[in-house]
């Protein structure tokens, strides 16, 4: 078995800006279950959460949460050519942020922030389709 080539992806119309700030909000703004789910579905966990699950696991929703936050930043970071690890590519009608890497099983963590910015809205919210 050898090493795998594991990419992400988001693509925005050229000449569009990210609303990153309406991104945050759109995070900050997610109902706690649907948070919840939307991170285990996106994770591969397979985990259903409902309300009555949140009440005992109170921290564990406040560290999803700054997940998708942290995700978002790093997004950022890479759309704004400050993470090495991410590259924004301009191309005819459109800009993609890439993310990319070799794996022997691991996850890539450039990857997994596009997957989980994208994974639960707050791209499309943010502009990117």
């Amino acid at each position: 078995m050898g090493a795998e080539l594991i990419s992400a992806v988001i693509e925005i119309e050229r000449g569009v800006k990210p609303d990153w700030a309406k991104a945050e909000r759109f995070i900050q703004d997610l109902p706690d279950v649907e948070m919840m789910n939307l991170h285990s579905d996106i994770l591969g966990l397979g985990e259903e959460f409902s309300a009555e699950d949140l009440s005992d696991i109170v921290d564990e929703v406040k560290r999803v949460r700054q997940n998708f936050i942290d995700a978002l930043l790093e997004c950022k970071s890479g759309w704004e050519n400050f993470n090495s690890s991410m590259n924004r590519i301009q191309l005819h009608k459109s800009v993609i942020l890439l993310a990319a890497g070799e794996s022997w099983g691991d996850n890539i963590p450039q990857c997994d922030s596009i997957y989980l910015f994208s994974g639960c809205g707050a791209a499309k919210a943010a502009g990117f389709y």
